[in-house]
C-alpha cells in the first residue's frame, strides 16, 4: 500500500490528508445504463442511452431551436440522463452530475450539458436550467471528441453527489443518425 500525503495552506492556515489509491477506487462503483442511480434530498438519474452522434437536436425539433453540430474531424458522444430533483427546492442542471470519457486508455475528454426543454422542442443551456422541486427533465451530457477515436475502447465516468461511477462497454457504441 502506498500512502499518498497532500497538504496545503490556505488562508495561511494549513491543511493534510492522506489516504491510499485503494482508499480512492472504494468511492468508484461500477454502473450500467438504465440503471437508478439516486441520493436522498438530491436527485435521481437514469441514464437512458449513450451513443455517437454528428448533430444534438431536441426530438421535436422545429423550425427555431438550439441544436449542437460538432466540428467536421469530431463526433459527440452522448450521455441521454432522466433527472427528477428530489430536494424540496430548485436544482441547478448544471450541479448535478458531470462526465468524462477515457478513450482507448489514454485520451480523456470532458464535455458540457444541456437540458431539454418541457415540450422537447428546444434544448436550454444548463447553466441558466434548474430543475424545480420534484421535477424531472431530460439531460443531454455532449462530450466532443475527434472521429478516429470513436471505434476505441471507452470508459465512461459519472460524478454524482461526490462519487464516481464508471460505465465500461463490451462492444463499440452505436452512432446514431440524425434524422
Amino acid at each position: 500500500k502506498t500512502l499518498i500525503t497532500l497538504q496545503a495552506t490556505i488562508n495561511d492556515k494549513k491543511y493534510k490528508t492522506s489516504f491510499t489509491l485503494q482508499d480512492t477506487n472504494k468511492l468508484r462503483t461500477s454502473a450500467k445504463v438504465k440503471e437508478i442511480v439516486k441520493r436522498d434530498n438530491f436527485a435521481q438519474v437514469i441514464i437512458d442511452d449513450i451513443y455517437y452522434t454528428n448533430i444534438v437536436e431536441p426530438p421535436m425539433s422545429r423550425f427555431l431551436t438550439t441544436y449542437y453540430e460538432a466540428d467536421e474531424n469530431n463526433v459527440y458522444l452522448v450521455i441521454e440522463n432522466k433527472v427528477k430533483n428530489l430536494k424540496s427546492s430548485e436544482l441547478a442542471a448544471d450541479e448535478i452530475m458531470s462526465f468524462s470519457a477515457l478513450l482507448d486508455n489514454y485520451y480523456e475528454y470532458t464535455g458540457f450539458a444541456t437540458v431539454e426543454s418541457v415540450n422537447q422542442e428546444d434544448l436550454n443551456y444548463a447553466n441558466i436550467t434548474s430543475l424545480p422541486a420534484l421535477g424531472e427533465r431530460k439531460i443531454y451530457y455532449l462530450i466532443e471528441i475527434p472521429k478516429e477515436l470513436q471505434q476505441k475502447d471507452v470508459k465512461i465516468t459519472m460524478w454524482f453527489k461526490g462519487d464516481y461511477y464508471d460505465f465500461s462497454f463490451d462492444e463499440n457504441l452505436k452512432f446514431k443518425e440524425v434524422t
